[in-house]
């Protein structure tokens, strides 16, 4: 906060004040880079770079989880389902699908199960698929 606050040309205080500890403050930092995601989820193609993806990992999951763009993006999961056709609890299965690219459980899978991208990535096609597979409904 002492860096920032410095950077910022700002007292310690102030910042404290505006976002109350280092989490309000990653949030306020995450929103900027949520807001960039949600722009090309619901409008184009997603340009950000690896650094901006490691802001995410600063805050604490509930905090990803529970913010306004994290909160738009399930129910922007939800919606897609909806659309989809796909019968049954479109909030469960939202966070159930969204469960599998969570950044923790990502780690886990990949350092510590050494599950490479490649199987992450037709893992995750294989699950949205049996979602949504009409045949199944």
């Amino acid at each position: 906060m002492h860096e920032v606050a410095q950077v910022a040309g700002v007292g310690k205080g102030t910042l404290f004040r505006r976002f109350g500890d280092r989490n309000g403050l990653l949030l306020a930092l995450l929103d900027d880079v949520e807001a960039e995601f949600h722009e090309a989820y619901t409008f184009g193609p997603l340009r950000w770079g690896r650094g901006r993806r490691r802001v995410g990992r600063q805050v604490p999951s509930e905090g990803r989880r529970t913010s306004h763009y994290g909160e738009a993006y399930r129910h922007h999961v939800q919606s897609l389902l909806r659309e989809a056709g796909v019968v049954g609890d479109h909030t469960m299965l939202a966070h159930a699908l969204l469960a599998f690219v969570d950044l923790e459980t990502l780690d886990h899978l990949r350092k510590d199960n050494q599950v490479t991208t490649a199987r992450l990535q037709s893992t995750w096609t294989d699950l949205v698929r049996r979602v949504t597979d009409a045949d199944e409904r």
